[in-house]
């Protein structure tokens, strides 16, 4: 068989980095057999993709005719490549006798990094890969994904103490009369949050209209925009809810504080990535039985990977270890029963805290959530990264290694309170 197994081990098990840090471990290598090796390599790389489709048509009549255009872009972090062990002076190969064999390994991550994220058609993406380079044969390698996260302070942003509100209309039509309106209003306390907290949402709905109003909730929205070739695409995803039942003709309802809780998210604008930007809305959403669009409330929110001093203070949170919290790694209906969150591991050396030069002082460490959006989509070599449109044919035979199709990011998340049940994903796209 020759090559047995490939692995990379990263020292105590960490997967979660921050710019700037040390990414350290050992690649194993168990041989059974006499192998040909021309060369191993370890390859330490990030970069940013993006990559859509879009059914065009050009010219008229019967010429009229239907292609496929895509869209990319990239950017590349950083991509390094060591050799870690190679034949003597003069020799193209070397044999590997059987046994176990151990590479140490240790690479810096620059300064400057952006967020990991996986998104439907864009993702930021760190890994480690081994390649044991055999001639005249399939070659071996093994990947392994890291988290790498940028920071962004909420204490640096004036903004975000800020009281906000906004309110809105809509008229229906009833058997081609016209009915009442239906208004709505929704009142924020500040618009910067962290994963983990409470947004404490205010508002009302009133309905003079002559019909029932199905249901009214508040929405958190993930607004994610992807960029290539001169154009963008804005999925909008709904990650967390409240909800309320119907409202009667006439009617009203109002939310009076009531929590919606942050699930384990990047932090906004995506920072250090110039081709995928993130945005996030708080939503009322009031929708009316029958035949009728639903009225809608926003209000834009940040949402940060470091808290507020004041709000730390405020609910004098202890300075706990980390813990790691595991949202849900697929996709949730809305209306199914909540998830679990009971799976929490204190003190993880997997999850460490921040540098203490990135943190205020008197902030908490955080927890570690796994990414609310699921695991990661598409594998490291299909195709769909912009580089890898030129890769030898037959160069790759990864079948005794791990897909790592069940990996996703891993996110600050302050678990001051348990997470409450509104915790779903679910898509509708824009395009601009």
């Amino acid at each position: 068989m020759g090559v047995k197994n490939l692995d990379i081990r990263v020292n105590g098990g960490q997967s979660v980095f921050y710019p700037g840090q040390m990414v350290q471990g050992n690649i194993h290598l168990d041989v059974d057999s006499d192998t040909k090796v021309k060369e191993i390599r370890l390859r330490f790389r990030g970069y940013a993709d993006v990559h859509w489709t879009e059914q065009k048509s050009r010219g008229s009549g019967k010429h009229r005719r239907t292609y496929t255009k895509h869209y990319r872009s990239h950017e590349t972090y950083f991509d390094n490549i060591v050799k870690v062990l190679v034949p003597g002076p003069g020799e193209d190969q070397l044999i590997m006798k059987p046994g176990q064999y151990t590479y140490p390994f240790g690479m810096q991550l620059p300064g400057k990094c952006a967020t990991s994220f996986e998104g439907g058609v864009g993702r930021v993406r760190y890994y480690l890969q081994a390649i044991v380079d055999k001639p005249w044969a399939f070659d071996n390698e093994h990947f392994h994904p890291f988290t790498v996260i940028q920071l962004l302070d909420l204490n640096g942003r004036t903004d975000v103490m800020n009281t906000v509100e906004n309110q809105g209309s809509k008229t229906l039509c009833c058997l081609c009369c016209e009915s009442g309106p239906i208004t709505g209003k929704l009142r924020l306390n500040r618009t910067g949050y962290v994963p983990g907290e409470k947004i404490m949402v205010q508002g009302e709905v009133v309905n003079h209209s002559r019909r029932a109003m199905k249901n009214h909730q508040i929405n958190l929205l993930m607004n994610v925009n992807y960029h290539a070739g001169g154009k963008t695409r804005r999925v909008q995803t709904e990650v967390a809810e409240l909800r309320k039942i119907e409202i009667p003709p006439g009617e009203s309802d109002s939310w009076n504080g009531e929590g919606l809780v942050i699930p384990p998210l990047p932090a906004s604008g995506l920072p250090g990535c110039s081709i995928i930007t993130i945005d996030y809305t708080v939503e009322l959403q009031v929708v009316p039985s029958g035949l009728a669009f639903d009225l809608s409330v926003p209000i834009p929110v940040i949402i940060g990977s470091i808290p507020l001093v004041s709000v730390v203070q405020q609910f004098g949170v202890p300075m706990n270890k980390p813990t790691t919290v595991h949202a849900p790694e697929s996709r949730v209906n809305p209306s199914a029963p909540p998830p679990s969150y009971s799976d929490i591991y204190h003190n993880d050396p997997a999850y460490p805290p921040p540098p203490q030069s990135m943190m205020p002082e008197n902030i908490p460490p955080p927890s570690y959530g796994r990414s609310a959006l699921g695991a990661m989509s598409g594998g490291y070599s299909e195709g769909n990264e912009v580089d890898n449109e030129d890769a030898a044919p037959n160069s790759v035979q990864p079948t005794n290694q791990p897909s790592n199709q069940n990996w996703s990011p891993m996110y600050p998340y302050y678990d001051w309170n348990r997470p409450d049940a509104n915790f779903h994903v679910k898509e509708k796209e824009q395009r601009a």
